[in-house]
Formats: C-alpha cells, sequence, structure tokens
C-alpha cells in the first residue's frame, strides 16, 4: 500500500511568509492609528497629517496613540463576560478542529442558535433583517 505523503511546501520561502507575517502584525496597527487621526482630526487632509508629524516628529506620533482607559479595560471584561456566557448557555453542536503540531485541537461550538440570537437582538442587524423581510 502506498502512503500518501502531505505536501509542505509553499508558494515563498518561508523567510518571505514570516518577513510579510511580521511586517503586517508591526505595520497596519500604526497605520491604521494614523488613518484614524487623519480622517477624525485632520477633516481628512493627508497634507495636515504629514504638517503635523513634520512638526512634532516621533513623539507627536506617540501623542497621537489612543490611551486605555479604565472604562475602556471595563467594556472589553463585559464583552468577554457576555460572550463566554454565550457560548456556555446557547445551544449547539460542539465540532473539533484539526490537531496542530504541538497536539493541541481547538474545540468549536456551531451554533446558529447564536447567530439568530444577534439578528434578532443586534439593532443594526434587527434593521437589516427587517429590510429583509419587507423587500424580498
Amino acid at each position: 500500500m502506498v502512503e500518501s505523503k502531505k505536501k509542505t511546501e509553499t508558494v515563498h520561502s518561508p523567510l518571505v511568509t514570516y518577513a510579510s507575517m511580521i511586517s503586517l502584525l508591526t505595520l497596519a496597527p500604526p497605520f491604521v492609528n494614523l488613518l484614524w487621526y487623519t480622517m477624525t482630526a485632520m477633516d481628512g487632509s493627508i497634507l495636515k497629517t504629514f504638517d503635523y508629524l513634520n512638526n512634532n516628529g516621533l513623539q507627536g506620533f506617540v501623542n497621537l496613540w489612543p490611551k486605555p482607559t479604565l472604562l475602556s479595560f471595563q467594556i472589553i471584561a463585559v464583552y468577554a463576560v457576555f460572550e463566554a456566557t454565550l457560548q456556555l448557555l446557547l445551544p449547539g453542536e460542539t465540532v473539533y478542529g484539526p490537531i496542530s503540531p504541538t497536539g493541541n485541537r481547538p474545540v468549536y461550538k456551531v451554533s446558529f442558535s447564536l447567530f439568530s440570537f444577534f439578528l434578532y437582538f443586534t439593532p443594526a442587524c434587527n434593521q437589516i433583517t427587517r429590510y429583509i423581510h419587507i423587500h424580498l
């Protein structure tokens, strides 16, 4: 009997893959923060943002970075507890993901009830479902 071997080849070399992942993870958050600042504080003017950074340098960029507050931690904590409660209380089939190279296997819950819960109770989704029911 012939055993099939999995291909472990990638499109790029591992160096390119790791460099692109690290670049994405390190450069995307500052870019999004700078884009947000440009759109909200500088009325979308790239030239005003460039002038601000040119005048204030790296310290100006650091000053743009949002500072965490107690309220933000509380919001995240309440959201985490809410999501954990939904995962535990709403019914759904438990499925297992693929085994990782280190031997771990993620556990998921397939829960259409969670999706339908949010379609019904989330205001934005509620408007979408009303639109679908009216126009279809």
